[in-house]
């Protein structure tokens, strides 16, 4: 593929370059945008090695003294005018090195061709060639319209290895969640015995993957084939709803609408979840471990309830009235206390309440917060 010079590297007194950045100035008819990869040619004592490196920030500068010159310059602000004084102006960027070929870590000399990195330069550049195991994570598009597959070591993303992914963004953009999601489809895509579980924190949105997406254009799926991904819904999908009483909803407490929960019980990938006293007692901890107790009141209360006999063989319901009567007050003084507590009114009372809120306002332990789900997808359905 040919490469396209697009400037020359510009070494100065106050910005000489170096090993790790420089700068180089741009053709009047070339563009960039900022993470362009771009690279040059560096030789040293006949030996050659290619730089890489990624475009950070793009400037533009003239010969005029100041912003006020060019104001007057137009006629005082007349903004149909035009300049009475032709400056003499010239694009600039500035590079941060990525990589060198031959391990040549001299500084760029001045006037140095920059090139547009092509598809082969840009996969050398970001290690790509060397990935195995590879799933889809997006592309890399340059302004010079030059299109690149990036692809990640499965292997570090749901295991043996690593087995984590950090996403970072702006919040309440729903990039973040829009990115995971990509990355599930290319992991059912890709690998045949991967199942995956989703905890949904989002309302209804998250509780139609197994539906085609009437928003999406022509144009999105097109995008999508640059990552060698099909553009198409999740497939064996089973969705877990918190169980609630009311079979209208058909005891599922989610915010869901009903004729998408009747679809979803029609096709029978739709079921409930409870949690059992007898299966979760010894679970409850989880309930407080953002709770602050440094004086380990709340674990001793815990470690009754776990280990006591008189919390042993309950329902749910039992077991909160009779939480309900530990706490109330004067029950120290009839000696029926099996909750001990740290001394202090206040340090008392701060655990009954977070006793109170946490349990005995609770409808059931078996409720989540509404539109919560649970999701099951694997190459068994």
């Amino acid at each position: 593929m040919t490469s396209t010079v697009i400037g020359k590297v510009s070494a100065t007194e106050k910005n000489p370059t170096c090993t790790d950045n420089f700068i180089f100035w741009l053709d009047d008819n070339v563009e960039i945008k900022p993470f362009d990869i771009v690279k040059a040619t560096n030789e040293v004592q006949g030996k050659r090695s290619t730089t890489y490196a990624i475009v950070e920030d793009i400037f533009h500068i003239t010969d005029s003294t100041g912003h006020l010159s060019n104001y007057v310059s137009s006629d005082f602000g007349d903004i149909t005018c035009p300049p009475m004084t032709k400056r003499l102006g010239v694009t600039y960027a500035n590079a941060k090195v990525i990589k060198n070929t031959h391990e040549i870590y001299m500084p760029l000399k001045d006037s140095t061709l920059v090139e547009f990195a092509d598809e082969n330069d840009i996969k050398d550049a970001l290690g790509l060639n060397d990935i195995k195991n590879p799933i889809p994570a997006g592309f890399i598009e340059g302004a010079n319209s030059v299109t690149v597959p990036i692809n990640l070591n499965s292997e570090f993303l749901i295991g043996p290895e690593g087995a984590h992914l950090n996403i970072s963004g702006i919040s309440g953009l729903a990039t973040k969640t829009s990115y995971a999601m990509f990355l599930l489809q290319a992991v059912q895509q890709t690998i045949e015995d991967a199942a995956i579980v989703i905890l949904n924190v989002k309302g209804d949105d998250l509780l139609r993957i197994d539906e085609e997406n009437p928003l999406l254009r022509e144009t999105d799926k097109k995008v999508w084939g640059k990552t060698g991904l099909c553009c198409k819904p999740f497939e064996k999908v089973r969705y877990f709803y918190p169980y609630k009483n009311n079979k209208d909803s058909f005891y599922a407490n989610t915010v869901l609408e009903k004729g998408a929960l009747t679809k979803q019980v029609d096709l029978g990938i739709m079921s409930n979840f409870i949690y059992t006293y007898d299966h979760d007692k010894n679970n409850i901890d989880l309930i407080f471990s953002n709770v602050d107790d440094p004086s380990f009141t709340m674990e001793s209360i815990i470690n009754v309830i776990m280990e006591s006999d008189e919390f042993s063989n309950l329902t749910w319901d039992e077991f909160k009235a009779k939480l309900g009567e530990k706490c109330s007050a004067g029950t120290k003084k009839n000696g029926n206390v099996e909750i001990p507590f740290s001394p202090g009114a206040s340090s008392r009372d701060s655990y009954k309440n977070q006793l109170i809120t946490r349990f005995l306002l609770m409808p059931s332990l078996g409720l989540l917060t509404a539109g919560n789900a649970i999701f099951r997808m694997n190459s068994n359905g």
